[in-house]
């Protein structure tokens, strides 16, 4: 109302005013409706996030998370210890680069170069912290046993290994 008393007061055509009214009462009906949440399911909203922000460590967490609740521990598990990486790598800078190179491979050769890719120089201190906290998953440290002590036997220790 507002706004629509100075209008009037310039217009003097009826059908001007008629036009006017119309389009301010659609403009309030409108905002007057309640919003609809844009994701009807908390784990396609993760994997939306993982994929349009990628560099998003708390991303890769709860999209891994929604994996390992569908019952995928493959990506789930790709998606783990790269949320690791992005957390103990800070301060340093983030190789991305590295990261969206090993893109192009399977899922599951991308969480065995993983370490390897983005810590040449010394892998195991992202695999010692990423192996002791996925015991807390059974599923994620039975894939991580199947596949990394294999590749890095030097950064697991014996009594890790499997016989």
């Amino acid at each position: 109302m507002v706004v629509s008393l100075p209008l009037f007061r310039f217009l003097h055509k009826p059908a001007m005013r008629a036009a006017i009214v119309a389009v301010l009462s659609i403009a309030f009906c409108a905002g007057s409706f309640s919003p609809r949440r844009a994701w009807t399911d908390d784990d396609a909203l993760w994997r939306y996030a993982a994929r349009v922000e990628p560099r998003a460590a708390l991303h890769h967490h709860n999209v891994s998370n929604a994996y390992f609740r569908s019952g995928d521990v493959e990506r789930g598990a790709y998606h783990r210890p790269l949320y690791g990486y992005l957390i103990h790598r800070y301060p340093e800078l983030v190789q991305w680069d590295v990261i969206e190179t090993t893109r192009a491979l399977p899922l599951n050769e991308r969480f065995i170069a993983l370490p390897a890719e983005v810590q040449p120089d010394d892998p195991c201190p992202l695999i010692r912290v990423f192996t002791t906290k996925s015991k807390q998953h059974p599923p994620l440290y039975d894939y991580v046993q199947q596949h990394w002590p294999a590749r890095y036997p030097q950064c697991v220790s014996p009594t890790e290994r499997e016989p």
